[in-house]
């Protein structure tokens, strides 16, 4: 038997695991760009959500002078707190998110509203989360089940002094 026999069928072996490498690569490529897709479109979701309801807050403050910054009360804020969480569901219903929590440690999809009043600082936050699913196709090989992505977006909108509003 002569070396040129020997070394018959190398390429074969070589093109074998370059073409699973390769198809790994490819694999990688498709399902990271749909999970990165999803998670992009679930965070722009969630921001858009809190900017809503932060945005409905502002409006009702705005001409009020029972929210400013003098009289700001974070217990006689309600109606304000109801207008954004309204805002922010009927925006992320909008982006196809369902939510119906206002607990964001336990709920997939919430809407949250902190209020402070420090003497220093008052102001709301509208928090809010939203998750979604990315069903895959070759991660499966690997993770059992489709991809989870949860995002939130936070707004902050503070109490207007009145001393910035001259007559």
């Amino acid at each position: 038997m002569n070396a040129k026999q020997k070394e018959q069928g190398q390429v074969l072996v070589i093109f074998a695991v370059a073409l699973v490498a390769m198809l790994g690569f490819v694999a990688l490529a498709v399902d990271g760009s749909m999970i990165y897709s999803d998670h992009r479109y679930s965070q722009n979701a969630a921001d858009s959500a809190a900017l809503a309801g932060a945005s409905a807050a502002s409006q009702m403050m705005a001409n009020n002078p029972n929210y400013w910054w003098s009289s700001w009360d974070c217990g006689a804020i309600q109606p304000i707190k109801d207008a954004a969480i309204f805002k922010a569901v009927e925006r992320a219903s909008a982006n196809k998110f369902t939510i119906t929590e206002q607990n964001l440690d336990t709920a997939n999809n919430g809407v949250q509203i902190v209020c402070v009043d420090l003497p220093f600082d008052k102001y709301m936050l509208v928090r809010v989360k939203v998750t979604s699913t990315t069903n895959t196709g070759f991660a499966q090989l690997f993770y059992e089940g489709p991809v989870k992505n949860t995002a939130e977006g936070v707004a902050r909108m503070s109490a207007a002094n009145a001393t910035e509003f001259p007559d």
